[in-house]
């Protein structure tokens, strides 16, 4: 199988798109991922997530169903990690800070302010294979800045620390996203960015493993904050974290 790849710049990180496919094929996976942005920055004062944040607390504002389904999966990971994962700034209330209807949200208390940088990315990975999946491509991968999702024959090399030493796992119709957080020891190394040996900081990190890269993305955030109290949290929703030691 012969897989080609392009890459371009989205989402303030390098996307790369591998398929089995032309080279003409894959701009609808990058158009995807554009959608998505540029929908839920907070760059652009035109996109939902900047209406949503500027409009008053409580009053409605309709969104594309795309930002209402982030929007929603959010919500049910805020009550599924008690709080682990927030999307909200500013509030201290208790709540997930914002409440959705069929065809709009809207915010629930004054000085919440809304971000999806902890979901958007492995989102807009997922929309970019359903783009490349609707166009007939049969297998590929999308890579955003690390937040990754192989889909079809493919079976994807990824290099993952193990102990000292790296390790090599194969990605075949799954998402994975990595979290590294926290200092953990000093370990020794051969090597360093300043040419010599000694020893040098290394940290708590884990890598989720899921259906879909929302998924695993936003498991990555609660797996940062709440470690291994995240494993029953993984299991609800399909996926597994494997821990980097």
């Amino acid at each position: 199988m012969t897989v080609t790849r392009r890459a371009q710049w989205r989402m303030g990180t390098l996307v790369e798109v591998g398929a089995d496919a032309p080279a003409q094929a894959l701009g609808c996976a990058f158009d995807a991922i554009g959608a998505v942005a540029a929908r839920m920055s907070t760059f652009s004062a035109a996109s939902d997530l900047s209406r949503l944040n500027a409009a008053p607390p409580g009053e409605l504002v309709l969104l594309h169903a795309d930002t209402l389904a982030v929007l929603r999966f959010c919500a049910r990971m805020f009550a599924l990690t008690e709080g682990a994962f927030d999307i909200s700034l500013g509030r201290g209330r208790g709540d997930c800070g914002f409440r959705t209807r069929p065809e709009s949200a809207w915010r629930s208390g004054t000085g919440v302010a809304l971000t999806l940088d902890g979901v958007a990315k492995g989102f807009a990975v997922d929309r970019a294979v359903a783009a490349l999946r609707a166009a007939g491509v049969p297998s590929g991968f999308v890579n955003a800045g690390g937040d990754l999702r192989v889909f079809g024959a493919v079976a994807l090399p990824v290099l993952r620390h193990a102990g000292r030493q790296p390790a090599t796992m194969r990605v075949q119709e799954r998402a994975m996203a990595t979290s590294e957080y926290g200092a953990r020891r000093r370990r020794t190394s051969a090597a360093s960015l300043w040419g010599r040996s000694g020893r040098r900081p290394a940290s708590y990190g884990a890598a989720v493993l899921a259906t879909e890269c929302m998924v695993a993305d936003a498991l990555t955030k609660a797996v940062a904050v709440a470690g291994r109290r995240a494993l029953p949290w993984a299991r609800a929703l399909g996926a597994d974290v494997i821990w980097r030691t």
